[in-house]
């Protein structure tokens, strides 16, 4: 069993603008200690929100220790409902993933309450250029970036590798850098935003529902609108290789918004993954256990350049 010490309180992580903690943990099997170190920094200077990446980078593997060897990196975006993030709960999930040799920068969007769609994708790309353009100094390898987000997460990473090689959904901000990553993962993410979300039984229909909100009005309102922010009509031959994951007791976003894009794919012949996990709601802890930590590291792992 793992144990993780903090040397710095829990709440600086949410209040501070610059932070510094040191995750340690000690394996039964080896003596030898490994650490994460957790940084943030604001990558956009375009608007006034204060949006920040939260880096985290194993000590000893790369450029913290002083070596010259480079990581992949993983942009992960935390689901939220496009409403404002948990940060805290994002970087948690990622320590394993430091863990096992990738620097990982979870990015912080601005919400719906702030900016409607396609604030949200812009920034997903901003935040990937920004770790491109400042790749020696975090220790990563700028051409293997990769890109994971559970729900609205997953949603908006769908629609940054959809559209990175187009001028779509895109501010142009830190433009001489490439926003493209080599592969996805989407956690539980909705692809199809004119197809209501299924609460247990029913349909949203509320004007602030979950799809209305990032659209600004509700979704039957702003159709052509919700079209648009949909991944699924974006999926074309060249995608990059994307792991779809979803649970079969979804009642948040309904499973069909997975099989329906994984389908697309198909169609389309660009590569993906569907793995659909038996008995899990939306974002469950069986999302997050070692065995789906390690499905990730091998995806990511097969696609590295």
């Amino acid at each position: 069993m793992k144990t993780i010490r903090t040397f710095m309180p829990a709440a600086v992580l949410l209040l501070a603008a610059a932070f510094l903690l040191t995750f340690s943990h000690r394996s039964s099997a080896q003596e030898a200690e490994s650490s994460v170190i957790v940084s943030s920094v604001k990558y956009d200077s375009l608007y006034s929100y204060n949006a920040q990446l939260y880096i985290i980078r194993p000590v000893g593997k790369d450029g913290v220790s002083g070596k010259e060897e480079k990581l992949p990196c993983i942009m992960y975006v935390q689901g939220s409902a496009w409403k404002k993030q948990n940060m805290a709960a994002a970087v948690r999930r990622m320590i394993p993933m430091a863990e096992k040799g990738y620097v990982v920068a979870c990015v912080e969007y601005r919400p719906c309450s702030e900016a409607l769609f396609p604030a949200q994708a812009e920034d997903a790309k901003t935040a990937t250029r920004f770790m491109r353009a400042h790749a020696a100094g975090y220790g990563i390898d700028p051409d293997n970036i990769f890109a994971w987000g559970g729900s609205s997460g997953g949603h908006t990473v769908l629609l940054q590798s959809l559209t990175q090689d187009s001028d779509l959904l895109d501010n142009g901000h830190l433009g001489e850098y490439p926003c493209s990553v080599r592969a996805v993962v989407d956690y539980f993410g909705p692809s199809e935003l004119v197809r209501e979300f299924r609460i247990r039984d029913g349909y949203q229909e509320k004007p602030d529902a979950n799809g209305g909100l990032l659209l600004g009005d509700p979704v039957w309102e702003k159709r052509d609108i919700a079209l648009k922010a949909s991944p699924l009509y974006y999926v074309h031959p060249y995608a990059v290789p994307t792991f779809i994951v979803h649970g079969d007791r979804d009642e948040v976003v309904p499973l069909e918004q997975s099989t329906s894009l994984a389908e697309r794919f198909r169609e389309c012949g660009a590569p993906y993954e569907l793995l659909i996990l038996e008995g899990e709601a939306h974002g469950t802890p069986g999302f997050w256990t070692e065995e789906m930590y390690s499905k990730v590291d091998a995806f990511f792992r097969k696609h590295l350049k």
